[in-house]
């Protein structure tokens, strides 16, 4: 199969062209399947420390950029942080649950530089999506925002997470979106948090219900050939990499083993002499004999990341993996062509 354009480029680049950037752990909500361990960032990068990890991102040949939390909203100069961006000409994105914008916010973030507003939104009912987030009127402030900046030529994505209390809330969602010319994304995987923790396992979609669900997502019809041996498990170490809101660098953002520190260290010699790198990038279908002989792993999408947080090992298959492809198997058997 021939490299897309973006494996292309980051082959021949060296690092990826897309990093994500945590501005804050810190969040007004308390969503149950959040997968972060730790609400309190107090040693936060500043404004400065950012503008320079952005001058180095320049110079690696980084040029897609995602902010995310935690909420960035809640660092007073996020509209600095997206200037300083869209400055150096990075496209820059930005996931939040929108739960403390202002239609004002909205706008001057896109005046600032913002091309893609992710918005986290987890039913079509308000109340429920509320009482889920912990706070009245979420609901209606992520759809304002959605509406604002659609309304301002940005892109606005609804970001949403199948889970096994909003079920019913996939094709109403997906409809909504439609209807108001929005993109939508809906994850059928609620990830374990990242100290390994498993309170938000309880939240997850299983069964039958799970493909129920997950056949009125777009793209769930899908089936890849069988993969060979010696293909890697995922792009973790070589199209993916994520820093923490303190420094630290990650492979992933469910994969919570630091390379390095940007306060220590420039990017480009952590992702080159790391050893935990190279080892994560070495990983192959055949470092599990059960998988190999698995019916359904032309359906899976194996995450070393979640199977590291379930097992304490990167090569197991991971639970949530293995039922997420037996939906996807399920789903392609009930009619279409051969896989």
């Amino acid at each position: 199969m021939a490299d897309s354009l973006w494996e292309r480029l980051e082959r021949d680049n060296g690092f990826p062209v897309r990093v994500m950037l945590s501005l804050t752990e810190r969040c007004p909500l308390r969503c149950g399947h959040c997968y972060l361990a730790d609400r309190d960032t107090p040693n936060e990068l500043s404004l400065e420390e950012i503008e320079r990890l952005l001058d180095e991102l320049v110079e690696l040949g980084v040029f897609r950029l995602s902010l995310t939390g935690g909420e960035p909203a809640m660092r007073p100069d996020l509209r600095a942080i997206v200037e300083a961006a869209w400055e150096r000409r990075f496209l820059v994105s930005l996931k939040t649950s929108a739960s403390l914008f202002e239609r004002s916010d909205v706008e001057q973030l896109r005046k600032a530089g913002l091309s893609a507003l992710h918005v986290s939104l987890y039913h079509d009912v308000a109340t429920e999506h509320d009482r889920f987030v912990g706070m009245p009127g979420a609901w209606q402030r992520a759809v304002d925002a959605l509406e604002v900046f659609h309304g301002l030529n940005g892109i606005s994505i609804v970001a949403s997470v199948l889970m096994d209390w909003n079920e019913g809330a996939v094709a109403p969602l997906i409809s909504m979106a439609r209807a108001k010319g929005w993109t939508i994304t809906i994850d059928p995987k609620v990830h374990r948090v990242n100290d390994g923790g498993d309170r938000s396992v309880r939240l997850r979609s299983l069964g039958p219900r799970l493909e129920a669900a997950m056949r009125d997502v777009p793209g769930s019809r899908r089936c890849a050939p069988a993969p060979a041996p010696d293909q890697a498990i995922c792009n973790a170490g070589t199209s993916s990499v994520y820093v923490t809101s303190y420094g630290d660098v990650w492979l992933c953002p469910v994969m919570p083993v630091p390379i390095g520190n940007v306060r220590e260290q420039r990017l480009r010699e952590m992702w080159e002499g790391s050893a935990f790198r190279k080892k994560i990038v070495a990983l192959t279908w055949s470092d599990s004999g059960t998988c190999m002989a698995c019916e359904y792993r032309r359906f899976c999408e194996r995450c070393p990341g979640e199977a590291y947080l379930e097992h304490g090992e990167f090569a197991r298959p991971a639970t949530v993996d293995c039922g997420i492809a037996e939906a996807y198997a399920a789903i392609w058997a009930s009619g279409g062509p051969d896989c």
